[in-house]
């Protein structure tokens, strides 16, 4: 158990059916999964279940996925188990419960029938209140964050020249259209900054590279035409 201790575990109490004197089993975050939503179990009964992790995960405040490896009957003593749960933060949740002294979980394997059976079913569908809002509200900071950080990369975006000289239009931002402050303020940024100045300067130059590589080519085929009717002797400058 000391071993246990110092490779992170924590110890739960449970009670199983045939005894009311408390038995423990041992649980930490499972390392070696990547999205961080998995508790590893050590030492669980012989007679657990998936019915039996689900019940004690959602007391813990956890909801539970998926269980590796999967249960078919009684298991082996000493078997250890990989618990998923729905949301990152529910881990937390369930190894704060679970280290309180005051915790002990039923640990019950049982096959309810009639209308009891349909209960704990209709029952299990819904999360611990508490988990269930602690998930909406990170779920909503993240997306919140999402959208801060989405405006931010546009706002930085917005009005800067890529390497030709052109500004890329860039939507998202919710700015007011026909604003004439707005586009006073863009204009004269846009002075500040060189931006026609240097933009209409590179078309002009442009424009006149053209028409002299123009010039130079009608010049070329002149001097073509000119050649071929002296070898033609058919030549007349006049």
């Amino acid at each position: 158990m000391d071993k246990l201790k110092e490779k992170g575990f924590i110890k739960l109490k449970i009670t199983l059916n045939d005894s009311e004197k408390a038995q423990n089993i041992f649980l930490r975050a499972d390392s070696e999964d990547p999205e961080e939503k998995s508790v590893y179990l050590v030492n669980v009964p012989v007679t657990t279940t998936e019915k039996v992790l689900r019940n004690a995960m959602s007391k813990l405040g956890g909801r539970l996925v998926s269980v590796y490896p999967s249960i078919q009957g009684l298991l082996k003593a000493g078997t250890n188990l990989r618990v998923k749960l729905l949301e990152k933060a529910e881990v937390k949740h369930v190894l704060k419960a679970a280290s309180k002294s005051s915790t002990t979980i039923p640990w019950v394997y049982s096959q309810s029938s009639g209308l009891k059976r349909y209960l704990e079913k209709y029952d299990r569908q819904f999360p611990n209140a508490q988990v269930l809002e602690e998930s909406v509200e990170g779920y909503m900071k993240r997306l919140t964050n999402q959208e801060i950080t989405e405006k931010n990369r546009l706002r930085k975006l917005r009005n800067q020249p890529d390497e030709d000289g052109f500004i890329p239009v860039v939507r998202g931002t919710h700015q007011s259209v026909g604003n004439p402050e707005e586009a006073e303020r863009l204009l004269q940024k846009k002075k500040e900054t060189g931006i026609h100045k240097d933009f209409y300067r590179f078309q002009l130059r442009n424009e006149k590279k053209k028409k002299l590589q123009g010039l130079a080519h009608k010049f070329e085929l002149d001097k073509q035409r000119i050649e071929q009717l002296k070898v033609n002797r058919r030549f007349n400058p006049y």
